[in-house]
C-alpha cells in the first residue's frame, strides 16, 4: 500500500486529498483505490480494519493501528533506497555500499520477473538468493549503524540529514526483515 496525494476540487479552490492503493496477492487480486480528505492513519484502518496478513508499506506511523490490529508490516527497500540514493553527495561511502547491496535484492526480483516465476517457484528463488543477501543483515547493520553499532554521522557530511534519514529507513526495514 501507499498513498498519493490528489488535487481535491473544493468551494472554488483546490486542497490535496489522498489517494490509498491497496494490492492484493494471488489469493486476492484486488486492486483498490481508496479516497482519504487527510493523511490520517484512520484512511488505512478504516480500509484494512482486523486485517491480519502482511502489509508491505513505506514507514509512515499512519499504518501503526493496523500492525497493532495484526497487519504484520513488510518494508519497502523502494523508499530505503530513495533515501540512500538522496543521501549520495552527503556520505558517499556508505550510501554507494548501501545502494549496491540493495541492487542485488532488485536483481533477485528482475531474474525472478524475466523467468515469469510466481507462487512457490517465486518463494524459493527469493530464499535461495535473497534470502542470504539478507542474512548477512550484519554486513548492511554496519553501514547502516557504523562499525561501533550504533547509528552514526560522519563528522564531514556536508549535511548529515539525508544520510540520517536513509539510516533510520534502513534500520526499520532491517528490523522487519531480520
Amino acid at each position: 500500500t501507499d498513498d498519493t496525494t490528489v488535487p481535491i476540487l473544493h468551494e472554488g479552490h483546490c486542497r490535496q486529498g489522498r489517494l490509498w492503493t491497496y494490492v492484493g496477492d494471488e489469493a486476492n487480486p484486488y486492486l483498490v483505490y481508496a479516497y482519504t480528505p487527510t493523511r490520517s492513519g484512520q484512511g488505512p484502518l478504516a480500509w484494512l480494519g482486523q486485517w491480519k496478513g502482511f502489509l508491505q508499506a513505506d514507514a509512515y506511523a499512519g499504518y501503526n493501528p493496523a500492525y497493532a490490529q495484526g497487519a504484520k508490516h513488510v518494508g519497502c527497500w523502494m523508499h530505503v533506497r530513495r533515501n540512500f540514493f538522496e543521501a549520495k553527495e552527503n556520505d558517499p561511502a556508505r550510501a554507494h555500499e548501501a545502494l549496491a547491496r540493495i541492487r542485488l535484492l532488485y536483481a533477485v526480483e528482475s531474474d525472478a520477473k524475466d523467468d515469469g516465476l510466481t507462487g512457490q517457484e517465486l518463494t524459493a528463488i527469493r530464499r535461495e538468493r535473497a534470502g542470504p543477501l539478507l542474512a548477512s543483515a550484519d554486513k548492511i547493520r554496519v553501514i547502516v549503524k557504523g562499525a561501533g553499532g550504533h547509528a552514526s554521522m560522519p563528522h564531514d557530511a556536508i549535511d548529515p540529514v539525508p544520510i540520517a534519514c536513509a539510516i533510520v529507513l534502513g534500520i526499520q526495514q532491517l528490523v522487519t526483515r531480520t
